[in-house]
């Protein structure tokens, strides 16, 4: 039988990636603790795999790099050598190195790099070199060691478009198993209904019995379907152990990455989509949060910094939590950057507004989530171009989630993310606007109340409890023609992460009831208009869109009155 190389081609490339990430990951726990025989035996164990798989499949270069890197980590398991911090930096170097060369072998731009030969000659020598310090005291180089600066040549190991591994899933057996067993009911369950349908003396009343018997096996198999899709989110938080580390080196931070909720399973899709959301808020706030360890010290700190990131699940949803122990929001700061930029109004008399004058001090915490917002003095490659928070919220956003950000002077700030577990399935709220039908996220809506009851509708505001309530028509937002019926539904919904403390109103023609629907992609026709996250396929057939709310009422005032409608 010919060998299919395409399909073994793609494995090995998978599993090349995976092993390069589990040997960065034990280099860097093995910095921690340079005694950990374990450890180095894992490390040797990958780079012997990671060389023979080349070999074998005609990558001569990448398997001899890996080779001499081999060679390296079996001096130092034979005792020749110390793994001193900057030893440390340098084999996780040379696993920059291998990625790349990876992503070039994939593409068949395989060739030597003088760069990649002088790395490991460095290695030699200062695996050579005596230690300056003793085990006990050796510490991580985020701690202080001086780095060299280099980011990954190949960002988070990523190959070339038409080269990358095709994604994949280790998926256990057992529910491999149960999905089979699920299937075979169906099908068992689907034959039993075929037949009462041909048979005229069955009654009406036990086709229904065994069709409420066929939703409830359709249901059990969705679920089982969607669970096939879960893994742990501790693989995304591992990944970051890297940045932290590098980023404070580079800043002449000590900072310490803690975990918890690694077990947290969610949607392998929803996985890949917050690498990079978490990468940028663990770099902001090693860069902005934690302080060098002099005015630690200074304010009673202990030197080293920490970082903790938790995900928990509440409900139906994912949250995602990264808390720092630094100095919190410099309001002050943020306010003067938001006033030269225009973001933030002067006073009605006249004059700019003074941080005293903010009944709540939330709402400029909040002005970093804004676009192209900035306090770095400098610019360099990990920030000051305002491009850090703002991808954050807008990666959530787009997957349906939101963020929250809460800071507390001298004791850090906690950027919080909630987000669905699943990207595949939508509970959402069906409502009518004209003929058509749309799917509002059931998790943005706080409340639902008859509009035709308001006692204030002119100029877009209604009284709520009392308080005057910013609203809109679905309608006008969208374009639909004709006029709104008398009596209207007002879905009282808080869509944007920016302003997450608002509450906005969305008047729809009346509401259809509470729909659990599978989201599809936009047509290429759709894709990039603003206020559509995607469609699908209702129970009677009508195709209908899933309202991205986030970008559909961004254009509405925050505060003081609302579009007139």
């Amino acid at each position: 039988m010919p060998i299919d190389f395409d399909a073994l081609l793609q494995t090995f490339l998978a599993e090349a990636r995976d092993n390069l990430e589990l040997m960065e990951a034990d280099l860097l726990a093995l910095e921690k603790a340079p005694g950990d025989r374990d450890l180095l035996h894992d490390v040797f164990r990958l780079a012997h795999t990671l060389k023979g798989d080349a070999a074998s499949l005609g990558f001569p270069l990448l398997s001899h790099y890996a080779h001499r890197l081999e060679d390296h980590l079996e001096a130092l398991r034979g005792g020749a050598g110390w793994l001193s911090a900057p030893a440390a930096t340098l084999l996780l170097e040379a696993v920059d190195i291998l990625r790349a060369m990876l992503a070039r072998a994939a593409a068949g731009t395989e060739e030597e790099r003088a760069d990649d030969e002088a790395l490991i000659a460095r290695l030699a020598v200062v695996l050579a070199a005596p230690p300056a310090a003793s085990p006990a005291s050796a510490r991580s180089v985020a701690t202080g060691v001086e780095a060299t600066g280099k980011w990954p040549v190949v960002d988070g190991g990523t190959l070339p478009a038409a080269t990358a591994p095709r994604p994949t899933l280790r998926v256990a057996i057992e529910r491999l198993d149960a999905l089979v067993d699920r299937v075979g009911e169906l099908g068992i369950a689907r034959g039993r209904i075929a037949n009462l349908l041909t048979d005229p003396t069955v009654p009406k009343t036990g086709i229904l019995e065994l069709h409420r018997e066929h939703d409830r096996l359709h249901a059990a198999l969705q679920e089982l379907v969607l669970e096939l899709r879960m893994v742990p989110i501790g693989p995304v938080f591992r990944t970051l152990e890297r940045t932290v580390r590098d980023l404070a080196a580079q800043r002449g931070k000590e900072v310490s990455l803690r975990f918890s909720g690694e077990e947290v399973e969610v949607d392998a899709g929803l996985a890949e989509h917050l690498r990079a959301p978490l990468a940028h808020m663990v770099r902001n706030a090693v860069d902005h949060g934690i302080e060098t360890p002099a005015v630690r010290r200074a304010r009673g700190k202990e030197p080293i910094g920490t970082l903790h990131l938790s995900a928990f699940r509440d409900g139906n949803a994912l949250v995602v939590e990264l808390a720092d122990d630094g100095g919190g929001l410099d309001r002050d700061k943020i306010l003067a950057r938001a006033q030269a930029a225009g973001l933030v109004p002067d006073r009605p008399e006249g004059g700019a507004l003074r941080l005293d004058e903010f009944p709540d001090l939330e709402e400029i915490d909040r002005l970093v989530l804004l676009p192209g917002f900035s306090t770095a003095e400098t610019v360099d490659e990990s920030s000051g171009r305002g491009v850090g928070l703002d991808v954050v919220r807008r990666t959530i956003e787009s997957l349906r989630g939101r963020v929250a950000l809460s800071s507390r002077d001298d004791l850090g700030t906690t950027i919080r993310l909630r987000l669905p577990l699943s990207l595949g399935l939508l509970d959402g709220l069906a409502v009518a606007v004209g003929a058509e039908t749309y799917i509002v996220p059931l998790e943005a809506v706080d409340e639902v109340i008859d509009l035709s009851g308001a006692t204030d509708r002119s100029g877009g505001t209604v009284a709520l409890r009392g308080a005057a309530l910013s609203h809109v028509r679905l309608r006008a937002l969208l374009g639909v023609p004709g006029s709104a019926p008398e009596r209207e539904q007002l879905l009282v919904v808080s869509p944007r992460a920016e302003r997450s403390g608002e509450r906005v109103g969305l008047a729809v023609d009346a509401l259809l009831g509470r729909e659990q629907v599978v989201i599809r992609p936009l047509a290429p026709l759709f894709e990039g208009l603003p206020g559509l996250a995607g469609s699908t396929i209702l129970g009677s057939g009508e195709v209908a869109f899933v309202l991205d709310l986030a970008s559909l009422l961004r254009p509405l005032p925050g505060r003081g009155g609302g579009r007139s409608v």
